[in-house]
């Protein structure tokens, strides 16, 4: 069954208001596969913010259907981590999920798979600027590893986030 992680309370800033909520994110682990009442029942419990996953989920049909039934269901806003990754993704799966999702992140490869061919010789900012008017997302965020990060909102602008300095231990599960 798609369950939420554990409800996880984490002081974070409204989504729209700025102030400081104590909110949950229902995230779906790519690892589970099928839907059911139990699994939207535990998602409500929890009364989420937001539901947060990634395209390794829909690496099946019966966790794509669970994903996309999940996401209808809830009528939760949806932040899209791609995680493409071969051979488990497809573009057709892939683009059904960008329909519909209201924040995305990615990184430079990402990009690159998902720009259109025509798209092929524009600068970076200008992919993802199209990424986002062609699936009607909020926000695309680009990931740039130790170059820090780079953040297209609505209004089309593009604002470069610069990396934080800190003293690294372990990059164990650090992803981008």
């Amino acid at each position: 069954m798609v369950i939420p992680s554990e409800g996880v309370t984490r002081p974070s800033r409204g989504i729209s208001s700025g102030k400081e909520q104590h909110r949950h994110v229902a995230f779906i682990p790519s690892s589970r596969g099928s839907f059911d009442r139990a699994a939207l029942s535990a998602v409500n419990d929890i009364e989420p913010a937001l539901l947060y996953h990634g395209t390794l989920i829909a690496r099946t049909k019966t966790s794509h259907d669970a994903v996309r039934r999940l996401r209808a269901e809830t009528g939760l806003p949806v932040f899209l981590d791609a995680n493409l990754r071969a051979p488990w993704w497809s573009h057709d799966v892939v683009r059904r999920l960008l329909f519909g999702t209201r924040w995305l992140k990615l990184n430079a490869s990402e990009l690159e798979d998902l720009g259109e061919d025509t798209m092929r010789d524009s600068s970076p900012d200008d992919r993802l600027r199209a990424v986002r008017r062609r699936y009607a997302l909020d926000t695309v965020l680009l990931t740039r590893g130790s170059s820090g990060a780079t953040v297209v909102g609505a209004d089309g602008a593009i604002d470069g986030l610069p990396p934080r300095t800190a003293r690294i231990v372990d990059t164990v599960g650090a992803g981008d």
